[in-house]
């Protein structure tokens, strides 16, 4: 049970293997910028200072078993993404929300039903762009271009540090988001929901073509992919999806629309990855038999709290390894001893025979008292010992 880094603690708990203890890794983003009294503001539009944030706020923790950190970075990339600036509309703080506020997206209704048909015969062009580079300039005073060699130069600072840490970052390859999801956020909840009873072959066909479309662009990458060997030997893939869950989608939907791509996206990152992360919002407690169809002892199910982590365990725990899933709300309002409790209830329930990684329901709140988060870390250390 010897363990001598994080890499090896996350590996075996990866592997279904009992580590030392269960490794510990809120994921975090906002959370870091309130810690370090930055408004959010900064921490999306200045990439190195959000760096700087996301490092000290690791190290005040004493360190944690897996980088999980979330990139601002995400709302200005070209690429079709939901958190996109360029392909979906976002108030942002400082432009459209005072500067310590969330960014929000605008759900609506950009295209009428006919979209389908014309991404499946296009794919995701231009014309389904909200704005261009010259927009995103003179609505949020950035410079893409310039942004995004801050990032590759944060990035390459990253590497180095987690390097020097041993310790691995929550993803890194990836494919692109799910189509689905990518279809949702493009026509609005109420009419996407209306499409997936009226014309669901249509959205079949214009999801294949946005997957296909994704993974001919990780194609061409690939060599570039497996030159890296990333942190010790380890690459890590990340994907994820939320409106393919039991939240959105009957098990009867979610088979011709949800799950395909999933098992796709997972079967093509194993190729190159080690450990492949899902990071899975919404209520997964009706699907978790369908897990057990991806590469046993080698994917993270990400769960938030919609989902029963506990039956997951049950079901799918001697196939996959669980992260999750302590309550928003419970590390926003809930006393250090109310998260103690429910860190504890948690670890009994799940860490016999290895296969589980606590952390948050999705992303710590931004208004999480630190205290809080730091009692995740010592609850993994106070309870979590295989020994």
């Amino acid at each position: 049970l010897l363990v001598v880094n994080s890499i090896e603690r996350v590996l075996r708990a990866v592997n279904l293997e009992e580590p030392d203890r269960v490794p510990v890794a809120p994921y975090m983003c906002f959370f870091e910028a309130r810690a370090c009294g930055v408004k959010i503001r900064d921490f999306v539009f200045d990439p190195m200072r959000a760096w700087e944030c996301s490092k000290a706020v690791f190290e005040e923790l004493g360190g944690l078993d897996i980088y999980a950190h979330v990139g601002a970075e995400e709302f200005f990339t070209p690429k079709p993404d939901p958190f996109s600036v360029f392909w979906f509309e976002w108030k942002m703080p400082g432009v459209d929300l005072h500067d310590d506020a969330y960014p929000a997206m605008v759900e609506t209704s950009l295209v009428d039903e006919k979209v389908y048909k014309v991404i499946a015969e296009e794919g995701l062009t231009d014309r389904f762009r909200t704005r261009n580079e010259f927009d995103v300039k003179q609505r949020y005073n950035i410079d893409v271009k310039d942004y995004f060699d801050t990032v590759e130069k944060v990035s390459a600072e990253q590497r180095k540090w987690l390097e020097s840490k041993l310790v691995l970052p929550m993803g890194g390859v990836g494919i692109g988001y799910h189509p689905i999801d990518l279809l949702s956020y493009m026509r609005g909840m109420k009419d996407w929901l209306v499409d997936c009873f009226l014309r669901p072959d249509d959205m079949l066909a214009a999801a294949e073509r946005i997957y296909n479309d994704q993974l001919r662009l990780h194609m061409t990458r690939r060599e570039i992919l497996l030159e890296d060997k990333g942190i010790e030997g380890i690459k890590v893939g990340g994907t994820g999806t939320h409106r393919a869950s039991a939240s959105f989608l009957s098990p009867r939907l979610f088979e011709k629309l949800g799950f395909p791509f999933l098992k796709r996206t997972v079967d093509e990152l194993a190729k190159i990855c080690q450990i492949i992360t899902l990071h899975l919002d919404g209520c997964w407690s009706p699907l978790l038999g369908y897990f057990r169809e991806f590469p046993k002892g080698k994917c993270i199910l990400q769960f938030d709290c919609f989902t029963d982590i506990v039956k997951a365990k049950e079901v799918v725990g001697d196939h996959c390894c669980l992260m999750g899933n302590i309550h928003p709300a419970l590390l926003s309002t809930g006393t250090a001893s109310m998260v103690e409790r429910e860190c504890k209830r948690l670890i009994k329930a799940c860490k016999e025979g290895g296969g589980f990684i606590l952390s948050s329901s999705c992303e710590v709140p931004a208004d999480a008292p630190f205290e809080n988060v730091k009692t995740m870390k010592d609850a993994a250390l106070k309870y979590g010992s295989y020994r």
